[in-house]
């Protein structure tokens, strides 16, 4: 496993910070508000007896590698001395994935029995998972995929190898496998990944214009 990788405690950290993101609560979050959300939600069992200064300081080490950012926020009783404490919370277009479906896309990579794996062939195994789209919960077509492995090849999760690259392949084919900070991230985007369902079957899929049959051969067209 790489030697920056997420460990469990800043995993969950930051799948606090994205949960209060996803209930539409984009506040700057105190590391005293975040030690109360570990000893008192779902994730309690595991950080019981944490301490805040363990807390802070993970915040801090995630700010300074990018997945946080911060500033102060004020006070909750402005009696008390010293400044103000640092505020956190992920950023708009940071480091990590935050999209549920693109974490399911990019760990389906990850634990692919075959890698590198052709993209047509790995397209059509992901549209056979039945994953929706995050802004409107429509059911993602191919071309929604695509731009989602799109996405992740720029964020450096995916690389792309050509055919070039490999006379043995079939020309202009392209094959995918997960760079290792997917593997760096894991704790993390299993966490908040769409959880895995059986692949929808090809006749379960709703029927689309150009997969209609055409009556005059009683089948699909091409």
């Amino acid at each position: 496993m790489p030697s920056n990788s997420l460990n469990i405690f800043s995993s969950a950290l930051l799948f606090l910070l994205w949960r209060r993101r996803r209930a539409g609560d984009g506040r700057l979050v105190t590391a005293k508000e975040l030690h109360g959300d570990l000893t008192t939600s779902d994730l309690a069992s595991s950080f019981t007896a944490i301490d805040l200064r363990v807390i802070k300081k993970a915040l801090r080490r995630l700010e300074k590698s990018g997945f946080l950012e911060s500033r102060p926020v004020p006070k909750d009783d402005n009696t008390q001395p010293g400044p103000d404490p640092n505020g956190y919370r992920l950023p708009e277009e940071g480091k990590t994935i935050t999209w549920q479906s693109t974490a399911r896309i990019v760990l389906e990579l990850f634990h692919h029995p075959h890698p590198p794996v052709e993209e047509t062939f790995f397209v059509a195994e992901i549209i056979r998972l039945g994953l929706t789209q995050e802004d409107n919960d429509q059911a993602m077509t191919r071309d929604d995929v695509v731009n989602q492995i799109a996405y992740c090849v720029r964020k450096d999760y995916v690389r792309v190898d050509e055919s070039r690259d490999d006379p043995t392949r079939k020309i202009g084919s392209r094959h995918l496998h997960c760079t290792p900070r997917v593997d760096a991230e894991r704790s993390f985007l299993e966490r908040i990944a769409v959880p895995r369902r059986p692949p929808i079957r090809e006749w379960d899929t709703p029927s689309k214009a150009s997969d209609a049959p055409d009556p005059a051969v009683g089948g699909s067209r091409p």
